[in-house]
């Protein structure tokens, strides 16, 4: 088998791997946190009305988490590259980055959630999103 083609295969695996943990680790998450605060908008839940001060703030909070998830992934990317490079493990170095696309899914998933529960997304289109 020629090794692009095998490379091709193995990488549509894992990618197929990682996002079905992924959604089913945030799909888990979210039924934690739906028990845990019952305000919070869970799957079927109506959201709550915020005041657009509510909204700013909170919308503050959601970006900065987003902002260090994806600083997080985009480092573990750099040093899953550099473990490539330097021919140290692979194993490694392909742990670091299913990490990465796991931060990568989590900050949509919360950012999606958040614009969900303010109303800044169509009900239509977080519907097909989730």
């Amino acid at each position: 088998m020629d090794p692009v083609l095998a490379a091709l295969i193995f990488g549509f695996l894992g990618i197929c791997i990682v996002w079905t943990l992924t959604r089913n680790l945030a799909r888990r998450w979210q039924e934690q946190a739906c028990r845990t605060d019952k305000e919070a908008p869970c799957s079927g839940d109506r959201p709550r009305d915020m005041s657009p001060e509510e909204v700013r703030e909170a919308t503050s909070v959601v970006y900065r988490r987003i902002t260090l998830l994806r600083l997080t992934s985009l480092v573990l990317c750099l040093a899953a590259a550099i473990l490539l490079l330097a021919r140290l493990s692979t194993i490694l170095a392909l742990l670091l980055a299913g990490v990465a696309c796991v931060l990568q899914y989590v900050s949509f998933h919360l950012r999606t959630r958040h614009l969900a529960a303010c109303r800044l997304v169509p009900k239509d289109r977080h519907s097909s999103a989730a």
